[in-house]
C-alpha cells in the first residue's frame, strides 16, 4: 500500500528571521491554500500587487501569533521615506528568497539546482510548476 501520508509525517515548522524579527510557518499547507495562492499569483501585476499577494500568502502560512507583526513589517507608507530605518527594511531580494523558501517547504522541492534548504537532499531535474516573484527578464540577462 502506498501511503501518501508519509511524505509529510515528521514534517516540522520552520522558522526564519526578517526585519530583526523571528517568525514561524505551519509544519503542512493545506493543498487547496497553497492552489490559492497559485491562482492569485497567476493574476499579479507590478511588484507591488506582488508584494500584497506575499503578505497574503504569508498570512496563511504563518502561525496566527505571528500574522500581525508581519504585516507591519511589510507595511511602509510613502511619507515614512524619511524616518525609515534601512535595518528593519525589507527589501524585494528577501521576499522572493523568503517565497521560494516557503515553497521550497511545502513541494519538498528545490527551486534551482544546486540549492537546498535541507541537507543532503539533491534533485536531478528542475521542479515543474514552481512559483516565484523573481523577475523572469533579470534572471535571462544573469
Amino acid at each position: 500500500m502506498k501511503d501518501f501520508d508519509e511524505l509529510v509525517r515528521g514534517r516540522k515548522r520552520e522558522a526564519f528571521k526578517l526585519g530583526g524579527e523571528t517568525f514561524h510557518i505551519r509544519s503542512k499547507l493545506h493543498a487547496r491554500r497553497f492552489a490559492r495562492m497559485i491562482r492569485a499569483v497567476e493574476n499579479i501585476e507590478g511588484a507591488e500587487a506582488a508584494i500584497d499577494v506575499t503578505v497574503g500568502f504569508m498570512d496563511k502560512v504563518l502561525l496566527p501569533e505571528d500574522r500581525d507583526k508581519f504585516r507591519a513589517l511589510m507595511a511602509v507608507e510613502d511619507d515614512d521615506d524619511d524616518k525609515a530605518d534601512d535595518e528593519k527594511a525589507v527589501t524585494l531580494e528577501q521576499v522572493n528568497e523568503l517565497v521560494d523558501w516557503v515553497i521550497e517547504h511545502y513541494t519538498g522541492k528545490r527551486l534551482t539546482p544546486g540549492e537546498s534548504s535541507s541537507p543532503g537532499a539533491e534533485s536531478t531535474q528542475t521542479p515543474h510548476n514552481v512559483v516565484s516573484f523573481k523577475d523572469p527578464q533579470k534572471s535571462q540577462a544573469s
